[in-house]
């Protein structure tokens, strides 16, 4: 069985390529042949007018507020040559990444080549990733709509990353959903999102494809030897928070361990010039895995850095990326993350200081339940799949 997958697998984002990787990972295993959609960025494909959707954009205050600060942020990495040069040297290291653990399809530079290359496929897959949120279903790539009505159309592990679909997308929303043969989400709020939307659709909670996979076997994808081998925090973080890296530094603080600081992967944070003791920028999807894996602790703010702190058992922080307010928030996926496996104590909401924190790292991780609960929802997860891609549950 032949299945397209149309993923994130080219932006240069640690969880972007692992759940991509992830996804073709898993169709193999189960016994199809899996082949990632080579395209351009999404908004290439667009079908609704350009100037309308950039019109559009200016009236929302948190996309200017987020496109002005990736501007200043541009600009103040130009000014540092060595953040600029280590930033050069991480990309080559996802795009080595990309170009090696994927199977690609020929370029499909247009609408046309996105629906022939369908059309030589018995299903196609979209997952994981927020690839339903309201500015990627605005490109129309992510919808699936290039998709012949004959192939089967599968969402795994789709993302909306909003509780809320703006009401003049709800149309939108239920028309290329209501061409789905079968819809799973990461978050029990995307089920309630599809069921608001009153279609002859329902949608089921599965895993993200990264979870599918216990931590011993993704050590398949790394150097089985530690990258760093003094004792350190891991600091992942994608937002701007300098209550973040304080943090952290509690952490060491207290511990003496050194911190390892992934620095400027989404913009330029002018606190991170001076933050941390190790600040690596030769590390790509593979060698993330290998820094969480031998991490004392793990600071994030990020959903991906949440799921292999959990799967490599670590003792792990997650906090808050965006305000709850943002319209551009994606908190609810990490919420319904940690609500099922029970560790929403994990969570760091406000200021913690000396004596909660220093109670806060001795607390012990009961990672024999999560392990179970993780098996449990990874059965149920990879039997959607099979059902989804086969008409049946293979035995």
């Amino acid at each position: 069985m032949k299945v397209g997958i149309a993923s994130c697998y080219y932006h240069h984002n640690y969880g972007s390529m692992l759940q991509a990787y992830a996804t073709q990972r898993i169709i193999n295993e189960i016994g199809c042949q899996s082949i990632t959609i080579r395209c351009h960025a999404p908004i290439t494909y667009m079908t609704q007018s350009k100037v309308t959707y950039y019109l559009k954009k200016l009236k929302n205050i948190d996309i200017i507020k987020t496109k002005l600060r990736q501007k200043k942020s541009k600009i103040q990495i130009e000014k540092h040559k060595d953040v600029l040069s280590g930033i050069k040297e991480r990309n080559m290291v996802f795009d080595k990444f990309s170009n090696t653990m994927f199977n690609l399809s020929t370029m499909n530079n247009n609408r046309d080549d996105l629906s022939q290359f369908a059309a030589s496929c018995d299903a196609i897959v979209v997952g994981s990733d927020m690839l339903w949120h309201p500015v990627n279903v605005e490109h129309d790539y992510y919808t699936l709509t290039f998709v012949p009505d004959e192939v089967k159309k599968i969402a795994y592990a789709t993302s909306f990353g909003t509780t809320l679909i703006p009401n003049d997308m709800i149309d939108t929303y239920k028309s290329f959903l209501c061409r789905f043969d079968a819809i799973s989400v990461r978050e029990k709020s995307g089920v309630e999102l599809i069921s608001n939307l009153d279609i002859d659709k329902k949608g089921q909670v599965v895993l993200d494809p990264t979870l599918l996979f216990t931590g011993d076997e993704w050590t398949d994808i790394q150097q089985p030897e530690p990258i760093i081998k003094d004792k350190y925090i891991l600091c992942y973080f994608l937002g701007v928070n300098p209550m973040h890296r304080e943090f952290a530094n509690r952490i060491k603080n207290i511990t003496g361990y050194k911190i390892v600081a992934l620095k400027y992967l989404d913009e330029f944070v002018e606190y991170d010039v001076s933050f941390g003791d190790i600040s690596p920028y030769n590390i790509g999807p593979s060698e993330l895995l290998n820094l969480i894996r031998n991490a004392e602790y793990v600071c994030t703010d990020s959903f991906h850095g949440t799921c292999f702190s959990v799967l490599n058992h670590k003792k792990f922080f997650t906090m808050n990326r965006f305000a709850e307010l943002n319209t551009q928030s994606t908190n609810t996926r990490i919420d319904s993350l940690l609500s099922l496996l029970g560790l929403e104590k994990r969570r760091i909401k406000k200021e913690i200081f000396s004596d909660e924190l220093r109670e806060l790292l001795k607390e012990e991780i009961d990672y024999d339940s999560v392990d179970d609960l993780l098996k449990c929802e990874r059965d149920k997860s990879i039997g959607y799949l099979k059902e989804a891609l086969f008409g049946r549950i293979e035995k």
